[in-house]
This record gives structure tokens, C-alpha cells and sequence, in this order.
């Protein structure tokens, strides 16, 4: 499997409402977005599909992880948490994953 992603990062510096917790400078990580996948299998390119195995983080508004992971769901009565798993090789198939950032 091959994947496309690119990488946005802060323009300017970013202060949080909430002090120095959330502060970003600029040139620093904003996020990364997938733009393309090229499947080495069928079963792949399934499980992909229908977010069995995704790119990034699996319910993050941004994603900062430019890996491609299976998650573990755990839920609570408060809500749930999804755990990353990432992966390198294909379950399916057993293919090299590459990643590769566009500019």
C-alpha cells in the first residue's frame, strides 16, 4: 500500500485563550491530511473503506498522526476511547505500507 499526505503547519504564531497549554508557533505542525492511496490488495482497500484500518487518528478534528493504524475501541459510560494501533505491513496481504508527504 502507498499513501499520500500533506503536511499543513501554523502560519504565524497561535496563542490559546487558555494560556500556554494550546500556544502554537509558527512553522509548527497544524496538521496532516490524507490525499491518496494506492491498495496492494482487495481486502485492503476494503478494510480501508469502511475504517477498519485508516490514515491518522481515528476521531481527532486534527489529525497530527501520518500513520496508517487499527484502532481499539473501549467504551464507557462518559463516552468512548479509541486507541491507535499502527501498522507497517499489510494484514492482509503482508506488503510494505509506504508513507510519502506531498508538498
Amino acid at each position: 500500500m502507498k499513501v499520500l499526505y500533506k503536511n499543513k503547519y501554523y502560519k504565524k504564531d497561535v496563542k490559546s485563550r487558555a494560556g500556554f497549554l494550546f500556544d502554537h508557533k509558527k512553522g509548527d505542525l497544524e496538521e496532516t491530511i490524507f490525499h491518496d492511496a494506492e491498495f496492494c490488495c482487495d481486502e485492503m482497500e476494503e478494510a480501508f473503506e469502511e475504517k477498519v484500518v485508516h490514515f491518522g487518528e481515528y476521531e481527532n478534528f486534527r489529525n497530527k498522526n501520518c500513520n496508517i493504524n487499527i484502532s481499539h475501541c473501549s467504551p464507557y459510560p462518559e463516552g468512548a476511547v479509541f486507541d491507535d494501533y499502527t501498522i507497517k505491513y499489510c494484514p492482509f496481504c503482508s506488503k510494505v505500507i509506504s508513507l510519502k508527504e506531498i508538498r
